[in-house]
């Protein structure tokens, strides 16, 4: 049970193909000095010195799980002693990233609330406390704010669409008539809800990622 016990604390901390490498030369040193006393009479000098030579084998070998037992304990030590900082952060993260949000959306028109909203982010200092994270969250905070981005492509498409060029060209005659220009109102705010729509799934799908994270941490403590 003891041998089986330790076999697995090797494969655990990563040595056991090590371990089979060492005693597969230990087992074809003690064959070759067998059969070099069976057929070659060997001397009792030349014998004691293969033992030896065994002996410093098993020794360093013994040296070296416990070296690596040490790095590896010392290795999860300090991971588990940074968890708290590093949760810390993605709590600051999280609250950062939701004011950066309800701040860009104070506007209507979402080509200012992707701009108010990437000026935020940066405003806020996000990509430094993604840093002090882990490399993951700050690679997905850039996909996130471009994704962020593409969903007013729609909104950009409206506006040179020739629904809204003639309505401003009516703004600029008659300002009454464009105020009631029911087709325009409705395609603005059809295009301004998808965005909205569109904006808060991405950001809810990236604090989901960012709970997780924050639960695979806590489960290490």
């Amino acid at each position: 049970m003891i041998v089986l016990l330790t076999m697995g604390d090797f494969m655990k901390k990563g040595i056991f193909e090590w371990a089979i490498i060492i005693w597969t030369i230990l087992l074809v040193l003690l064959i070759t000095g067998w059969i070099m006393i069976e057929f070659y009479n060997w001397k009792d000098t030349i014998v004691a010195a293969i033992i030896a030579f065994v002996g410093a084998i098993i020794g360093g070998s013994i040296t070296l799980i416990g070296v690596n037992n040490t790095i590896q304990s010392n290795k999860e030590l300090a991971l588990k002693n940074s968890i708290p900082k590093v949760l810390e952060n993605i709590e600051e993260f999280r609250v950062q990233l939701i004011g950066s949000y309800n701040k860009a959306f104070e506007f209507s028109n979402p080509i200012e609330v992707v701009r108010i909203f990437e000026a935020e982010i940066v405003k806020r200092g996000l990509f430094k406390i993604a840093a002090n994270i882990d490399k993951e969250i700050y690679q997905e905070l850039d996909v996130f704010i471009d994704d962020f981005s593409d969903c007013g492509k729609e909104y950009e498409s409206f506006c040179s669409s020739e629904l809204f060029i003639n309505h401003h060209k009516l703004w600029e005659i008659d300002p009454g008539s464009a105020m009631e220009d029911n087709e325009y109102k409705n395609e603005f705010k059809r295009v301004k809800d998808n965005f909205g729509l569109s904006a808060l799934e991405v950001q809810s799908k990236f604090l989901e990622r960012l709970d997780i994270m924050k639960n695979n941490y806590l489960n290490q403590l």
